[in-house]
């Protein structure tokens, strides 16, 4: 099943853009709408410790962890504080503007990959489709000629060992395999902190000369 139509369920500590909810001191107003009229409920789940849910946007899914649902309490937003902050409060204030009607405030809209980081991803993707394809069968000079430099023709025998395309494809199913084995959580915190990392390479992997490439 497709990832939009059954979207994944996270943990805070691991997506920061997850809003967490929980129900206030302050009795409920007119004018909060209730989860469950929203349009598009795409995830839904209630377990021990709250309902967490995925609401789809016009400009990307909303992470919500209802921990306490009062239906006589207005809804607080819970921001903790850590590296993260920032976007945690992007995120609070988009899903605040939304239920009220209003467009996302600029600069709150959910973070996407730049056109480096999408074909890098794409990239490494294919590392892990071939790698997986083919296993130990399949070698660095075939990885790079596929997907790496699918427009150069690569040298052979010693030359190819001793080549700095050969370094760079290894390097590459590297940082593949680390997408994989964990690293891909990475991506839900570009742009943590006080600097703006939605430049930076997926995983952290990617010298400046590599990207000029």
């Amino acid at each position: 099943m497709p990832a939009l139509c059954a979207p994944a369920l996270w943990l805070p500590a691991l997506n920061p853009a997850v809003v967490i909810l929980e129900s206030g001191e302050v009795p409920a107003l007119d004018g909060w709408p209730g989860l469950a009229e929203w349009p598009q409920i795409r995830a839904l789940q209630s377990t021990g410790d709250g309902l967490h849910c995925v609401l789809g946007d016009r400009d990307g899914p909303h992470h919500i962890w209802l921990r306490t649902a009062d239906p006589d309490r207005e809804q607080a937003f819970i921001v903790p504080r850590d590296r993260a902050s920032s976007l945690r409060h992007r995120a609070s204030l988009r899903l605040d503007s939304r239920l009220a009607g209003r467009a996302s405030p600029r600069g709150c809209a959910t973070l996407t990959a730049t056109a480096f980081q999408r074909r890098r991803l794409t990239m490494l993707l294919g590392i892990l489709d071939a790698l997986a394809a083919d296993g130990e069968a399949i070698t660095m000079h075939r990885i790079a000629s596929m997907l790496v430099y699918p427009r150069l023709s690569l040298p052979r025998g010693s030359a190819w060992k001793s080549s700095n395309e050969r370094r760079r494809t290894r390097r590459l199913v590297d940082e593949a395999i680390a997408l994989r084995d964990g690293g891909y959580r990475d991506l839900f915190w570009l742009g943590a902190g006080d600097g703006d990392d939605r430049g930076a390479a997926p995983t952290g992997g990617g010298t400046k000369a590599e990207r000029a490439k």
